[in-house]
């Protein structure tokens, strides 16, 4: 089931390639949410998403470390470039 309930919004979900990270990406998509996969393992991170939307550009990959600030900044503005439109 799907619904929009998220419709407009763009998320970054860490540890989004696999497991309960990659769930909760699919689920946000499923709501209409534009989704940034934030994930140390970057091959796997644009893996998942291609494999979540595989002809869309609603969910991104990005390859980093939460816990390096500079890592942080680079998703939030890849995030804010190609995901987010007010």
């Amino acid at each position: 089931m799907s619904n929009d309930e998220f419709a407009g919004n763009a998320v970054i979900v860490t540890g989004g390639a696999q497991g309960m990270g990659r769930t909760i990406a699919e689920q946000f998509l499923l709501q209409g949410a534009r989704v940034l996969i934030f994930d140390l393992d970057a091959k796997l991170a644009e893996q998942t998403a291609r494999e979540l939307s595989p002809e869309s550009s609603a969910v991104i990959g990005f390859g980093g470390n939460v816990s390096l600030r500079e890592d942080v900044h680079r998703a939030v503005e890849l995030m804010r470039r190609a995901l987010w439109s007010p």
